[in-house]
């Protein structure tokens, strides 16, 4: 056996000592418009190698509590002008997760990267509105990130942060600048980049104490691709590294030609990710994640990161898009 399985295998056998002895009774999901949900108390999140965070599900609490109430009434109100999703399988929700020891305390709704599952602070339920639930939801539905390196893997959700960014604002009732399903028609109103404070939950490293503050990276996302020499490697390497203030550059430029419908977007978000190389770079991330959209959505997007990262991105790889039509047809095959 390897380190790296050890490693693992000593992870699961905490995992399995940690939760409760004996079955626990199997509870039906609660229904929130028209789809199921699950919200858990007493959660546990564990450190794991490659800085991730294993998530243990805690006790699921019936319908009728009313924390579980707190949460599904913004889910609804959130999920109403968002297209139905394509999977049967229940949104899951954790309040007040126990996190592992040096790790900073939830502010408000993150996601888990690879299971996909909301966790929240409970502190925060009562300030939380939609946009912050739908912003979240987005996420939810997206596929975790292919295995790669730390810093590919943060490129990666980067370029899930802007669309989420961009697919959360616009199907903002009366806010967008894309249509909310196909066929819809598109509002007037310009794309507005909304900050999050919040960041995805699993990568312990970008966690850590701030080493380039919020505004500094704010300014390197605020300048055109014309000016800006952009130290994407060392940003990517950084123990503060923050997707948000860059991938709202993405969001603002997806926002200025927009024509993909929302649901498009989603199929792209929740299509399967292909694979790596084991010798992949920044430029195989990009084509990896576009190639999983339908050829129109492919191609705003892959414009939009060119015009951002000022970098040119030919799909030169006819195996690697070819991989990546065929997980977005899978996605949108599983209706």
């Amino acid at each position: 056996m390897t380190a790296r399985g050890a490693l693992v295998g000593a992870a699961a056998l905490v995992l399995a000592v940690a939760s409760d002895a004996g079955p626990r009774p199997e509870q039906a999901p609660c229904r929130v418009a028209g789809f199921g949900a699950e919200v858990f108390a007493g959660s546990r999140l564990f450190e794991a190698p490659d800085e991730r965070l294993e998530l243990l599900a805690g006790r699921a609490l019936g319908c009728d509590d009313a924390a579980v109430q707190r949460v599904l009434g913004p889910i609804g109100l959130a999920l109403e002008s968002l297209p139905p999703p394509r999977t049967p399988a229940p949104l899951r929700v954790h309040l007040d997760p126990r996190l592992p020891p040096r790790q900073a305390p939830l502010a408000g709704i993150e996601v888990h990267v690879s299971r996909r599952e909301l966790l929240v602070a409970r502190s925060t339920l009562d300030q939380l509105g939609p946009e912050a639930w739908r912003h979240e939801l987005v996420h939810a539905r997206a596929s975790a990130p292919p295995d790669a390196a730390v810093e590919l893997r943060r490129l990666w959700l980067t370029l899930e942060e802007g669309v989420v960014m961009h697919v959360a604002t616009a199907s903002t009732p009366f806010r967008g600048s894309i249509a909310p399903v196909s066929g819809a028609p598109q509002p007037d109103s310009a794309l507005e980049n909304v900050a999050f404070q919040n960041a995805d939950l699993e990568d312990a490293a970008l966690r850590g104490p701030v080493e380039t503050s919020a505004a500094e990276l704010r300014g390197l996302a605020d300048r055109s691709s014309s000016q800006r020499a952009l130290p994407v490697q060392a940003l990517l390497a950084s123990a503060a590294y923050d997707p948000h203030p860059l991938a709202a550059g993405l969001a603002r430029e997806l926002g200025r030609e927009a024509a993909a419908p929302i649901d498009a977007w989603l199929d792209c978000l929740s299509a399967r990710p292909p694979e790596l190389p084991p010798d992949a770079a920044l430029h195989d991330v990009f084509r990896a994640f576009a190639a999983r959209c339908s050829h129109g959505t492919a191609s705003e997007l892959t414009a939009a990161i060119e015009r951002w990262w000022g970098i040119e991105l030919p799909m030169k790889q006819p195996a690697l898009a070819s991989a990546g039509r065929k997980a977005a047809a899978h996605a949108v095959d599983s209706r």
